[in-house]
């Protein structure tokens, strides 16, 4: 049996014409809007539950993956300026996702502070944190071989 590969299509199996559409309707909607609302320093929709703080070296890539696992909708593109953040959040969290959580991995990109002047100061965090010896200990046992140019062991997000 052939599986939709789209989500349109596959909420449309699942749950009707009608969820489909809307979710077709929304989608399309934010990405033309949400540049517009950037702009205007609206806030992001407010349909996630709590953020997710972290820095390297804490354990996070693991912690995404879990939350992942959980159907915790997370934001899992990093690097990116403030406007391509809000962006893909505003899309994602307008297609009303069941339970959701906004990521904050990273500062000091561009729009930085304009980008969280969008969010809501009134949601919960889960803050990753570790001791600073053995952040130390895990940045200097996984670096890059200067020699051979082989990566031992990955960075993250």
């Amino acid at each position: 049996m052939h599986k939709p590969k789209s989500k349109t299509l596959t909420l449309i199996k699942e749950q009707g014409i009608f969820v489909g559409i809307q979710y077709m309707f929304l989608k399309k909607f934010a990405k033309f809007i949400a540049p517009i609302l950037f702009r205007l320093n609206r806030p992001i929709p407010h349909n996630y539950q709590f953020y997710f703080i972290t820095y390297h070296a804490t354990g996070h890539n693991a912690m995404l993956q879990f939350l992942q696992n959980c159907n915790i909708s997370l934001n899992v593109e990093f690097k990116e300026s403030g406007f391509e953040r809000y962006k893909k959040n505003y899309m994602r969290l307008s297609t009303n996702p069941t339970y959701a959580a906004l990521a904050l991995c990273e500062y000091n990109f561009k729009d930085f502070a304009k980008y969280t002047h969008t969010l809501n100061a009134k949601v919960p965090a889960l803050i990753l944190v570790r001791d600073p010896i053995s952040i130390l200990k895990s940045i200097i046992n996984f670096v890059t071989h200067p020699q051979e140019h082989i990566k031992i062991m990955g960075g993250g997000a």
